[in-house]
């Protein structure tokens, strides 16, 4: 990994909040992005609110500076 990816890496991680949930096999949310429910006991929030799985959204992060859903700036 370059030294650019790695930077890149830290800061998607730095840019938002997991959030814990009582397990529970009740959907909390719907990924955006792999269209899949959420319903583990981890979630990722970015700053404009938009739920994604932790997965998801750091894949998601290392090609795009927005938000999947409304393309908030990061």
């Amino acid at each position: 990994m370059t030294k650019s990816n790695k930077i890149r890496k830290a800061t998607c991680e730095l840019l938002f909040e997991k959030y814990r949930y009582p397990t529970s096999s009740r959907i909390i949310a719907e990924c955006s992005i792999c269209l899949e429910g959420i319903t583990t006991v981890k979630e990722t929030k970015l700053r404009c609110g938009h739920p994604f799985h932790d997965t998801c959204i750091m894949r998601w992060l290392r090609e795009h500076n927005r938000c999947p859903m409304c393309r908030a700036g990061i």
